[in-house]
């Protein structure tokens, strides 16, 4: 029953993160107020953690309540720079500091414990904070709106992955192996931090931009194919 709740709100925030995205990027191509739209950007960030934490009944393990301070400092450096309208060394700082608790929470698991629930939370706080970081490069820094395939990927290939009936709740996929994906995610939020750096060069963001969206599009596309050879799953859940 939970994977199933789990699958349903994982196919449903796809859609919904898909259609904020294109308006998103839509709103800074044609150079419209954004306000509204980054407003429900935020809501539906809180709401869909604050679902997935009651779907996985969260927080029993140290490495559940720190990733939910990642989550919490995600909202935090997100509503800071809303604020400032921009991003400034501080919360540069803070936005390092949210990405080095990814490596915090690993350890605790190991350390003290953790669960396939926790693995999961921890997978989608890491979405949730390539989104974020890409909608502040993109609309307070200026990086670039072809930054928003960064989290358009992963939504993407959920949606994907249910029309054609493979797993799409399985936070590692490889057969229970997700070392690639978590090299390449490392990677990707340290290219972020670089687009977002205060000082950074329109050059060296354009640089750091690419190879981040070359290298999820590779993690996406190599599991994809892997998924492809798998037998199909059973999706009446989540329909």
């Amino acid at each position: 029953m939970l994977i199933r709740k789990f699958q349903r709100w994982l196919l449903a925030q796809s859609a919904a993160w898909l259609t904020v995205l294109a308006l998103l990027a839509w709103s800074v191509a044609s150079g419209v107020d954004l306000s509204a739209i980054l407003w429900l950007a935020s809501g539906l960030g809180i709401v869909s953690f604050a679902l997935l934490w009651r779907v996985l009944w969260a927080g029993s393990t140290l490495a559940d309540r720190v990733t939910l301070a990642r989550f919490l400092g995600l909202a935090a450096v997100c509503g800071a720079t809303g604020i400032h309208g921009r991003v400034d060394l501080p919360i540069w700082i803070a936005m390092a500091i949210v990405t080095c608790l990814d490596a915090v929470d690993g350890w605790c698991a190991r350390r003290f414990g953790g669960s396939e629930h926790g693995a999961i939370l921890d997978m989608e706080t890491d979405q949730l904070t390539v989104l974020g970081f890409s909608i502040l490069a993109t609309v307070y820094v200026g990086a670039g709106v072809w930054l928003l395939a960064l989290p358009a990927c992963r939504y993407f290939n959920v949606v994907c992955l249910w029309i054609f009936e493979k797993p799409i709740s399985d936070p590692k996929p490889r057969a229970g192996k997700n070392a690639q994906a978590r090299v390449i995610h490392a990677s990707v939020m340290v290219l972020l931090l670089v687009c977002t750096f205060p000082q950074a060069t329109d050059v060296l963001r354009v640089i750091a931009g690419a190879v981040a969206v070359v290298l999820l599009l590779y993690s996406y596309a190599s599991d994809a194919l892997y998924l492809a050879q798998q037998p199909k799953q059973d999706t009446s859940a989540v329909k």
